[in-house]
């Protein structure tokens, strides 16, 4: 809407996306190593270099980049949950995680659950305390919630469409 309002080509906006994606991911990687305290500033840099350059990304962001958007996304699913298992409040961590998986759209189920297992296995690799199954309880809650806009009217639409999966997947 914003390249239809300011004019710009559809190849310019089309770019402008893709760079969106790319640079999310990019600093959500670099900025989780950070929290993690892993490596040297500039290996963190490589680190989100070579996430970006994935071949996985690389090749679906030119032909399908809503599918990348999750992959985008991922890293900054689990910052707040990083915080969220050491300080903070649990609620808050779980609440701000859940919302960027909200974020992650619903046009594909399967790209957008792969990215719930990395909070699951973040939550429970942590340590015995009071804050794991806090966060986890929290953090499935909100989840759910954050991805009810799209699961609940696929069921629905399961329950009354014809199987179209038939004709459109091999």
């Amino acid at each position: 809407v914003l390249g239809e309002v300011l004019h710009l080509p559809e190849w310019a906006v089309q770019r402008i996306w893709w760079s969106l994606l790319l640079c999310l991911a990019f600093f959500g990687v670099v900025r989780l190593a950070q929290r993690l305290g892993l490596g040297t500033p500039w290996a963190q840099v490589v680190a989100g270099f070579a996430y970006v350059l994935t071949p996985r990304l690389t090749t679906l962001v030119g032909a399908t980049s809503v599918e990348v958007w999750p992959m985008a996304l991922a890293p900054w699913v689990l910052l707040p949950l990083v915080r969220g298992s050491r300080e903070g409040s649990t609620r808050r961590a779980a609440a701000l995680s859940a919302l960027v998986v909200a974020t992650c759209g619903g046009v594909n189920a399967v790209a957008v659950s792969a990215v719930l297992p990395r909070g699951v296995l973040w939550i429970l690799t942590r340590a015995a305390g009071p804050r794991k199954w806090p966060l986890l309880g929290w953090w499935t809650l909100f989840t759910v919630l954050a991805t009810f806009w799209w699961w609940g009217p696929l069921l629905l639409m399961g329950r009354y469409s014809p199987p179209f999966l038939d004709y459109i997947e091999n």
